[in-house]
């Protein structure tokens, strides 16, 4: 479908075109969330937008860019977010979070898996000092600490902090919820590691079933679940389903 970022430089479009950019990215359509917080970004920069909303959109763009598989310039932007803040006094320990947590997922996905701990610890730390409660981002980054566990192999320490997130997106969201299904087939994934089945089973089909009634059959996550559930079906001896799956996910995938 076409793109509908919004070209007029108006302080509205800024708002709508960073709304249109966060549908995109949870859609997987990562080159019409990138044009659309561009556009967004550029508006802000036009009407000196405070610099809340700057540091939030270009970590935004920093983490479509992450996604497309350009993590120089997914540096670049959380490096401008991070000297925007430091310009503004730091002070805003929410914002200061979200960078760390958003710089950690880049150095995970470069392989600097101790600078990321340390920087993913960094943002909780933060995140916990604040006097309101923000568990939605305190479970994003639990629930990303969770997976450079699961990368070292450390699938106990994985699991222990995927079902704090889980349990926080579960007080937050309810159960009928992408997030808290993304949660639970996370889950799943260090469950089929630990050879408990069972229950990594257990959590694929309600993941599944929450995922598809949320955002459609034909979702990217759906197809990257069933692809993972595959495996565990494959492990688990059921070759025969397990194909069944792998041909819903390669349908599915090739779209995206």
């Amino acid at each position: 479908s076409a793109l509908l970022a919004v070209p007029r430089r108006s302080e509205a479009s800024v708002v709508l075109n960073r709304e249109l950019g966060w549908v995109y990215h949870q859609q997987g359509r990562l080159n019409d969330a990138r044009l659309a917080i561009h556009e967004a970004l550029n508006g802000a920069e036009v009407h000196e937008a405070p610099v809340e909303l700057r540091v939030r959109l270009l970590n935004s763009l920093s983490r479509v860019y992450l996604d497309l598989r350009d993590p120089d310039r997914a540096r670049e932007l959380n490096e401008q977010a991070a000297v925007e803040l430091q310009r503004s006094g730091g002070g805003n320990g929410v914002l200061l979070a979200v960078t760390l947590n958003n710089r950690a997922e880049i150095y995970r996905r470069s392989g600097a898996l101790d600078a990321a701990a340390e920087t993913y610890f960094e943002a909780l730390s933060h995140l916990r000092r604040e006097s309101a409660s923000h568990g939605s981002l305190e479970a994003t980054t639990v629930n990303n600490l969770a997976t450079l566990y699961a990368d070292t192999g450390n699938f106990r320490a994985s699991l222990e902090s995927y079902r704090q997130a889980v349990a926080l997106w579960k007080e937050l969201r309810g159960e009928n919820d992408p997030l808290y299904a993304q949660g639970l087939a996370n889950m799943a994934t260090v469950y089929t590691e630990l050879g408990r089945y069972a229950e990594a089973r257990q959590c694929y089909t309600q993941a599944l079933t929450v995922l598809e009634t949320t955002l459609g059959e034909d979702h990217v996550r759906v197809g990257n679940l069933l692809g993972n559930y595959a495996y565990l079906l494959r492990k688990s001896g059921e070759d025969r389903q397990a194909g069944r799956m792998e041909s819903r996910a390669r349908k599915i995938l090739i779209r995206h």
